[in-house]
């Protein structure tokens, strides 16, 4: 499983974990630049996962003053709600009743 958390921070799992990923660019042996998205933090559950990318999300953001800082929380917040919210869609045939 790969969900986009932020541009540069991605909630990953496998079979034993969950993990934080973050995007790097590297160049590939032809010389072209290539996206890569590298672990750098594992995790016993998806809460703990996302509790620790929102306090980097934090710590990494543009804030000068707790006002800014403030702010920025509740539009990660809202983001990350958005984006951790399921979506369900049911598509019925036509004529089915």
């Amino acid at each position: 499983m790969d969900i986009n958390l932020s541009p540069d921070i991605r909630l990953s799992s496998d079979s034993r974990c969950w993990m934080l990923k973050r995007k790097r660019m590297r160049t590939n042996k032809q010389g072209a630049r290539q996206e890569e998205w590298e672990a750098f933090n594992w995790f016993s559950s998806a809460t703990s996962a996302i509790q620790a990318a929102a306090n980097i999300m934090v710590r990494e953001s543009d804030a000068e003053t707790f006002t800014e800082a403030l702010v920025y929380v509740e539009k990660m917040v809202t983001s990350l709600t958005q984006v951790l919210t399921p979506h369900f869609e049911v598509n019925l045939k036509d004529g089915a009743e």
